[in-house]
Parts: structure tokens; C-alpha cells; sequence
């Protein structure tokens, strides 16, 4: 899969990333579509502290499940979702970063 991430201020780089594995009461989601609000161009400039290098942008997402892990819920699979993206378990953060 591809990401954009955010170098450094105002620097993007498009790379490569393996898909994750999807683990036990987990889903994956493939992002169709994103939006770029207020909150992502200051972070983009470097004007805010919040987004640290390096940094998939964009947090107002659709998705859509594409795999439901063992134990999870395999009605989800194929349906769209989004998600709030300040309310995680931490379990994946830094999955973008290197």
C-alpha cells in the first residue's frame, strides 16, 4: 500500500508499506477517500506541535473493512466506516512511522 507522509515541515514523500496483519478482534479498513481540514495544514507548516514527523496526514477519513482478524465481528467485512481519530487503543500507533 501507499501512504503520504509528512517528512518535515512542508515535505511529503509517497512510500511503499506492507498491509498490515490483521490481529485477533481487530479489522483492517482501507481509507477510500480523506479530508484535509485546518488542523492539517498547520501541522503540515510545522505551526503546531501535535503532528510529529513522520506522519500519515489527513484524519477525517471513509473506509471501508476489508478484513475482519479471528474473534472479531466478519458481518463488518465490506462494510463503509469511519473513525475518530483522537479515541485509539495505541495498539497501532506509529504503524506509518519508521
Amino acid at each position: 500500500m501507499k501512504a503520504l507522509l509528512l517528512t518535515g515541515p512542508s515535505e511529503f514523500e509517497l512510500r511503499d508499506f506492507s498491509i498490515p496483519v490483521v490481529g485477533p478482534q481487530e479489522v483492517l479498513v482501507a481509507v477510500r477517500s480523506v479530508g484535509v481540514c485546518a488542523s492539517d495544514v498547520h501541522g503540515m507548516t510545522g505551526a503546531t506541535g501535535r503532528r510529529i514527523p513522520p506522519l500519515g496526514m489527513g484524519h477525517e477519513a471513509s473506509c471501508e473493512v476489508v478484513d475482519c482478524g479471528p474473534g472479531s465481528d466478519r458481518s463488518l467485512c465490506g462494510k463503509r466506516v469511519t473513525f475518530d481519530s483522537t479515541v485509539h487503543c495505541g495498539c497501532r500507533d506509529g504503524a506509518l512511522a519508521e
